[in-house]
């Protein structure tokens, strides 16, 4: 089976229950998670809005770690791990389940294919 081609400058948003599934493996991918846990060197462990846990290899990257603090991370989905490309801090009150609710029942709903249509 070919690997998805992936358009320029665009990717998909995902949960944990996403990557388990292996939907977008080998892709550039964006998750927004709870910042959960971090070894102080190179592995972050992120909570999704599903409740699932997923590890962002950071490798070099510099990164400031925030207990709590939910982020987006782009990488590229390697498995069950990212590597991280950049993120960026979105605050400590955003509903993660409204926004899994987007990913989750709109971004993959065929009803909305011309919006979402490159991971489709």
């Amino acid at each position: 089976m070919a690997e998805p081609q992936q358009p320029d400058g665009a990717y998909p948003r995902v949960n944990a229950t996403m990557i388990n599934e292996g939907l977008f493996n080998n892709m550039i991918v964006s998750i927004i998670g709870r910042a959960v846990n971090f070894d102080g060197v190179n592995l972050l462990q992120l909570e999704s809005g599903d409740g699932g846990r997923v590890n962002i290899n950071l490798s070099d990257a510099e990164f400031h770690y925030v207990p709590g603090q939910i982020i987006e991370v782009i990488g590229h989905l390697d498995g069950k791990n990212i590597q991280f490309f950049i993120s960026r801090q979105l605050g400590d009150n955003m509903d993660l389940g409204i926004y899994n609710d987007m990913i989750a029942k709109v971004q993959r709903n065929p009803k909305y294919k011309d919006l979402f249509d490159p991971f489709n």
